[in-house]
């Protein structure tokens, strides 16, 4: 009976980790926000002046199939990114993938204060 229960017990929280989106900041996180209808399942700003964002992938996603857009206005940088480029492998990867941009590869001075450009329609 008690094995009967525990078995219930890890299925039931199986399931609903397993629905879970998570977004690492490696403990250095400025701003996190969770995204559906940008197309991205998240990003992140972190102290590392990085922006790390998870795109969903089927196996072949890379940044090369992003493009950033990075406006300036009033000392703050606001960051946006756009798919360019489908998928078309076939893995479906639940998680997604985590591409990381550094703040010099967008051409956003170190320290600068960063806005992430996306609605979440959650």
């Amino acid at each position: 009976m008690i094995m009967i229960r525990t078995t219930a017990a890890i299925a039931a929280a199986t399931m609903l980790l397993g629905a879970c989106v998570y977004v690492r900041a490696d403990g250095d996180l400025r701003r996190s926000v969770h995204y559906s209808g940008s197309g991205l399942y998240g990003a992140v700003v972190t102290s590392n002046d990085e922006i790390r964002i998870i795109s969903p992938s089927n196996g072949c996603t890379t940044k090369a199939d992003y493009r950033s857009d990075v406006d300036r206005a009033d000392g703050v940088y606001l960051v946006r990114f756009k798919r360019v480029k489908d998928d078309p492998c076939r893995a479906l990867i639940r998680e997604g993938v985590e591409l990381t941009y550094t703040f010099e590869e967008l051409e956003v001075p170190r320290g600068a204060r960063v806005v992430l450009a996306h609605h979440p329609s959650r």
